[in-house]
């Protein structure tokens, strides 16, 4: 319980950090060169993608308590980043008070989002496995999913004044496109991170360790083609250029 309790935060820090990376980019580099720091943070996400993995397997498999050290090396990392954020981040002075900016956040909408990603989640994962796919508890969880789902759209068109996702955003082919190519980015990505792991564990009996050292072929790619897709975005302002090669290498792969 203390595992998933503390995963939890982590995975509440680590979403708000990849989100608010993106943001301070759009905010401070001009447009011109925002591929080119794009595909620097990128990078950077692919090396600790890289890193990651390999360094949380040795720290398990030292004893069944050593996986603790993983949450305290990731306390040492944020006392640098907070730093570093501090003293080094040319940010802008936000005019207007916090506690009306606070009251403008869709709340409401956050809590649909989460709770249809989570029952939905936990449908998917009952289904074909703890329970058969007709059973009670997963068709209750994936009907409460969906209905979770579809109230936030409606709130999100409807109801919220200041909407988490601007429904209007989507009459654009341009961000339609965009939506669509990194949900099937995210899909392949998430696949190669979590399953193919436990693949390498519970089926070919691979230790934590060495499921990390496996997906360092992936890992190591991702580094060198985000540098090189960003370098290639702000040298020729054309976004278009370098997208159907990874899409045919995704597919192929």
């Amino acid at each position: 319980m203390q595992l998933i309790l503390f995963r939890a935060l982590t995975g509440i820090g680590g979403g708000g950090l990849v989100t608010g990376s993106q943001m301070v980019v759009s905010d401070v580099v001009p447009l011109r060169d925002r591929g080119k720091y794009q595909g620097i943070l990128a990078s950077a996400m692919a090396i600790a993608n890289a890193v990651g993995p390999i360094l949380g397997g040795v720290l398990a498999s030292q004893s069944s308590q050593s996986w603790r050290w993983i949450f305290r090396l990731n306390m040492s990392l944020t006392a640098f980043m907070v730093l570093a954020v501090t003293f080094f981040m040319p940010l802008r002075r936000v005019q207007g008070s916090w506690k009306v900016k606070l009251k403008a956040i869709d709340f409401f909408g956050a809590f649909l989002a989460l709770a249809a990603s989570t029952v939905l989640t936990l449908g998917f994962t009952w289904a074909g496995g703890q329970h058969p796919w007709m059973s009670v508890q997963v068709v209750s969880t994936l009907a409460v999913g969906g209905l979770a789902s579809v109230s936030f759209v409606l709130w999100q068109w409807r109801g919220a004044k200041l909407p988490l996702i601007p429904v209007h955003m989507f009459k654009s082919k341009l961000i339609c496109g965009a939506c669509v190519t990194m949900f099937i980015h995210g899909w392949i990505f998430m696949v190669q991170m979590f399953y193919i792991p436990t693949l390498y564990q519970l089926i070919y009996g691979y230790s934590a360790a060495e499921a990390g050292l496996l997906l360092l072929p992936v890992t190591l790619a991702q580094p060198f083609c985000g540098s090189i897709s960003g370098a290639i975005t702000s040298w020729t302002g054309r976004y278009k250029v370098p997208d159907p090669s990874y899409a045919h290498g995704q597919g192929y792969g």
